[in-house]
């Protein structure tokens, strides 16, 4: 099972997580603004590096991810609350056991970074608050 996939049910199946953003976690980006379709809240979130790891003895079967998760909202406390869903969903995980329910096997998770920001959506004209997190991931490379 691919990382990505683990990574979405880990964050749709929180229940924190899906109060505030109901089915609107997405990767990469935002989906094309859709008239009358809720846009915000949302989660977005993307894979960044993914070096192999090593040894003096050569390649592990194993890769350090980062992922980037963007909590977008156009109130800055209800993107702050579903920041610290994620900080719930990912931090509970345990090096050793798959992650959401799929098979994913986790070496290691470690949040590196979490900054706020205030943005504008030019399409919707509205002020859109984005508290970006920054998680490297270490796990066995299928």
């Amino acid at each position: 099972m691919l990382l990505e996939e683990a990574l979405f049910q880990q964050l749709a199946e929180n229940g924190g997580i899906a109060a505030i953003v109901g089915d609107r976690i997405y990767p990469v980006e935002i989906p094309q603004f859709q008239p009358g379709v809720t846009t915000y809240p949302c989660l977005v979130y993307r894979l960044g590096n993914r070096p192999g790891l090593y040894t003096v003895d050569g390649a592990l079967n194993a890769v350090e991810s980062t992922i980037e998760i963007f909590c977008l909202s156009t109130g800055y406390l209800e993107a702050k609350r579903l920041a610290r869903g994620v900080r719930r969903a990912l931090d509970n995980v345990v090096p050793g056991q798959p992650l959401a329910v799929l098979s994913v096997d986790l070496l290691g998770v470690l949040k590196l970074s979490e900054s706020d920001s205030k943005e504008i959506d030019a399409i919707e004209e509205l002020d859109v608050f984005n508290i970006t997190q920054t998680w490297q991931v270490r796990h066995v490379e299928e």
